[in-house]
């Protein structure tokens, strides 16, 4: 009788590890064929940023992100402080005739560094190349890219 029940708790033992083992082969291939399960699908990209014309001090770094529903652009800046009524814009540079030239937005000083954090629900990611202009105001409301001082572009 003994034999018996060693056998029942065998075979018992045998099915829970194989379903077990089928259960997480199971969940390790829905993971690997869809990459939405579980942590977001996210790409990434940095930028250094320099004087446009090659020289001054002025630096900068950039990066942006997508992660399947948002857009997030950073950009941070050692800069002079521009004269009264001026400010430093940035701007994304389209490569091809689907991404024109887009404001992004007035860059801030925060203590000795300018910067920008713009958050969108459009996938921009495909804009390669940044720069910073140093516009009057009126200027920026235009839309139109003025004097760069910074540029750079992303690796992706």
């Amino acid at each position: 009788m003994s034999e018996k029940i060693t056998s029942k708790q065998n075979n018992w033992f045998f099915r829970v590890v194989l379903l077990s083992a089928l259960i997480l082969l199971g969940i390790s291939i829905i993971y690997k064929s869809n990459p939405k399960f579980g942590t977001p699908n996210v790409i990434s990209s940095t930028a250094q940023i320099l004087p446009s014309d090659g020289k001054g001090s002025a630096m900068g770094t950039a990066s942006k992100s997508w992660n399947e529903s948002s857009f997030d652009l950073n950009v941070t800046a050692f800069l002079s402080n521009p004269a009264g009524g001026s400010s430093y814009n940035v701007y994304l540079k389209g490569d091809g005739a689907d991404l024109s030239d887009m404001l992004v937005g007035k860059m801030v000083l925060s203590g000795d560094v300018y910067s920008l954090n713009y958050n969108s629900n459009k996938n921009l990611f495909a804009y390669k190349d940044l720069f910073v202009s140093l516009q009057t105001d009126s200027e920026a409301t235009s839309g139109k890219l003025g004097k760069t001082v910074l540029a750079g572009s992303f690796t992706k």
